[in-house]
């Protein structure tokens, strides 16, 4: 009876503990932990920031500028993110505060999709295409592509040759861009 007590008790602390754990488990290594993101006037944006945008995009105005900051395992950090139309597609172009680019982002419709996304969207049969994002980063080109099937919603992450990869291998900043405009 003493035996078949103290292993119900074993298995509840546990259970317990097991219940405690934070979901997910462990995090990797530079996983981002928190990101606050708010929009910023253009006189809270560093001029070095500025001045990279301008470099990169002449002639293009910011409609609006981001600021995202977050914590991860090894640091904290702050983006700058101008947020523009090129191409009649609206992009971001992302910034560390010393104006060094971070990535590109634009989001495409199933119109106006990249074709390496287009070719993709063939394996995922009975889904269209609606629209996604194609993200350009030190790590290369990457595509979040979004699909619907009535109700149904399949999102899809796709290197530059449209092979899928998992998500948990995207760069993190998909994790924390925002959809939409």
């Amino acid at each position: 009876m003493k035996r078949t007590s103290l292993f119900i008790l074993f298995f509840l602390a546990a259970l317990a503990v097991a219940v405690a754990q934070p979901k997910g488990g462990r995090r990797k290594a530079g996983a981002i932990r928190e990101s606050n993101q708010k929009t910023v006037d253009a006189a809270e944006v560093p001029e070095a920031v500025k001045q990279a945008q301008d470099v990169a995009f002449p002639g293009l105005s910011v409609t609006r500028w981001e600021q995202r900051s977050g914590k991860s395992d090894q640091r904290n950090f702050t983006h700058y993110v101008a947020v523009f139309k090129q191409d009649s597609r609206t992009t971001r172009a992302r910034y560390d505060s010393d104006g060094k680019s971070i990535a590109l982002t634009k989001l495409f419709t199933a119109d106006n999709a990249p074709n390496v996304v287009k070719a993709a969207a063939t394996r995922y049969s009975g889904y269209t295409l609606a629209g996604g994002e194609e993200a350009v980063t030190e790590k290369g080109t990457f595509y979040r592509a979004r699909f619907r099937q009535g109700a149904k919603k399949l999102t899809v992450f796709l290197d530059q040759a449209g092979a899928e990869v998992e998500k948990k291998n995207q760069p993190k900043l998909l994790d924390i861009e925002e959809e939409g405009n």
